[in-house]
């Protein structure tokens, strides 16, 4: 379940144990689950399983719940799930566990991430209701599920009948092969700059989109600006327009009283004229 492990520990192998194939006392990596807390899940109404450093067995009769703490943890590390888990009449289930750590890998994932970092210790928790929905948390800020998976990756490796190892995984090799090679801080310096390198870039292309926009603006004020002053305007000219503006909004109701005095006046057969 974790610990100082002269062979491997979350997917971190000892490079000098690959090379001799002996038991060396190498540079260890120190990582281990501490604590596994489970609460209304499956069988269990609530347990807490407590790690030490070494090797941890468990053992107990056939349908003890071995398995079942696996399953819990298999939960925690973000494998899928759905309402079956919960208890009988258990509104929620949840498992939580601590991990003691000093990996370079789980830190700067945490600070990728915006997650606080606590000191050689972490914390996650997840959560599942009776509609069969999740929640997760990493230090007690909540994380999507692709997330908790890459950081349980990082954390625990499960080995089991037909299941793939991360040795199996070609995407980790290159993490073997900078182990072996004791490139790990350099690694974790590197992408540190990556990161400063993408954020630069990213503000760079912000800044040059923003220029364009800038000088679309000017030019579209250069252009008004030119109509206005090939009209010329003179002073006080804005009022002599709105004066005239209201009379042409006028000017169908002018002429239409105009026709019906022209009508009284000389057009109808009893107009004015005729009278006259």
């Amino acid at each position: 379940m974790g610990g100082e492990r002269d062979l491997h520990c979350g997917g971190r192998h000892c490079r000098r144990k690959i090379q001799c194939g002996k038991i060396c006392h190498c540079e260890k990596i120190s990582h281990m689950l501490t604590t596994l807390s489970i609460k209304n899940f499956a069988l269990f109404h609530e347990v807490t399983v407590s790690f030490q450093k070494g090797l941890n067995i468990i053992t107990g009769e056939t349908g003890a719940g071995k398995s079942l703490i696996v399953d819990a943890l298999n939960l925690l590390l973000g494998e899928k799930t759905d309402a079956s888990v919960l208890r009988k009449d258990a509104r929620k289930a949840i498992v939580e566990g601590v991990f003691s750590l000093d990996l370079p890998e789980a830190a700067s994932f945490l600070r990728e991430h915006d997650l606080d970092v606590f000191d050689h210790e972490v914390h996650i928790r997840r959560e599942v209701n009776t509609s069969g929905r999740s929640r997760s948390f990493i230090n007690d800020t909540p994380v999507t599920m692709e997330s908790l998976r890459r950081f349980g990756e990082l954390l625990v490796d499960l080995h089991g009948q037909h299941e793939h190892q991360s040795l199996l995984k070609i995407e980790k090799h290159i993490d073997y092969l900078d182990a072996f090679a004791g490139l790990e801080s350099r690694v974790v310096q590197i992408g540190l700059i990556y990161k400063k390198i993408k954020s630069l870039k990213k503000d760079l292309q912000e800044l040059i989109q923003k220029g364009h926009q800038l000088r679309e603006r000017r030019d579209y004020l250069q252009f008004q600006f030119n109509e206005i002053n090939n009209i010329n305007p003179a002073a006080e000219e804005d009022e002599e327009l709105e004066q005239e503006e209201r009379i042409l909004a006028n000017s169908e109701k002018l002429f239409g009283m105009s026709s019906e005095a022209d009508a009284i006046l000389y057009e109808d057969e009893q107009s004015v004229y005729e009278m006259l």
